[in-house]
């Protein structure tokens, strides 16, 4: 299901992705163990660093997966990986181990290699569900897009 939301100002779109991520873990709680998160870099990350910590849920059941990760190592600027690790670990309840990472010690194609035996240990079947982001920022007169990608079966 593709859902589209238009939103005026940043506050009201970390309160809609938190809502928002807060219902889809229930909902796949409800027929699942865990809840899937595909990640991406940019503005993303500071949206989630403000939405995760507003969600009252069982975090050791969520898995965090990326979408664009560059080969580099995680304590690059680069490292998708890396910029997630420092605004969310001590910040919510999850741990380094509930996210996916690719090894940044490999090359780009034993690492891709590598991610996807990762990757199916986790899914057999995959639906993905893009939810997309909108948002109008009125005094920059800029629109922001932000892509979310949750990953369930």
């Amino acid at each position: 299901m593709e859902k589209i939301l238009v939103e005026p100002r940043d506050g009201s779109v970390v309160s809609c992705l938190s809502n928002i991520l807060q219902t889809s873990a229930e909902e796949a709680f409800a027929s699942s163990d865990t809840f899937k998160v595909g990640l991406s870099g940019g503005s993303l990350i500071l949206l989630l660093a403000q939405s995760l910590p507003n969600i009252k849920t069982d975090w050791s059941r969520w898995n965090f997966f990326f979408c664009d990760e560059r080969v580099v190592p995680f304590d690059s600027n680069d490292s998708t990986y890396g910029e997630y690790k420092s605004n969310l670990i001590g910040k919510i309840p999850i741990s380094e181990d509930q996210f996916i990472k690719i090894n940044p010690d490999l090359s780009a194609e034993d690492a891709a290699k590598d991610y996807i035996k990762k990757m199916s240990v986790f899914f057999l079947l995959i639906v993905f569900h893009v939810l997309m982001f909108f948002f109008w920022d009125w005094v920059q007169m800029d629109i922001y897009v932000l892509f979310f990608l949750v990953i369930s079966f």
